[in-house]
């Protein structure tokens, strides 16, 4: 979606952010430094996938994680193509460490 703007008697086009709630449990969250954020994504019609790439540049170190980490969409089991909508709630659980 865009939005036409109005600024000092110019007009201009600019992109709508979508905001989208993630919650980061178990060691996620020694990484992140947070248990929970609102990240502004850069459009909508973002999938999973995409949205894990974005983490991993935000967060280098969680990575590996992220690979192979449980992720629910609105409380779903999501799927890589998924497309993540405006208020969507994305919960990360990364994998069971073995031991």
């Amino acid at each position: 979606m865009y939005i036409l703007l109005s600024v000092k008697n110019s007009n201009y086009w600019r992109e709508e952010k979508l905001k989208v709630k993630v919650k980061y449990l178990s060691t996620l969250r020694n990484y992140t430094n947070t248990f929970s954020e609102i990240l502004e994504l850069p459009r909508n019609n973002i999938t999973i996938s995409e949205l894990v790439e974005i983490i991993t540049k935000k967060y280098p170190k969680t990575k590996e994680m992220l690979l192979d980490a449980t992720i629910l969409l609105n409380k779903s089991l999501a799927k890589k193509e998924d497309k993540v909508m405006e208020g969507s709630e994305i919960i990360i659980l990364p994998p069971a460490s073995e031991g």
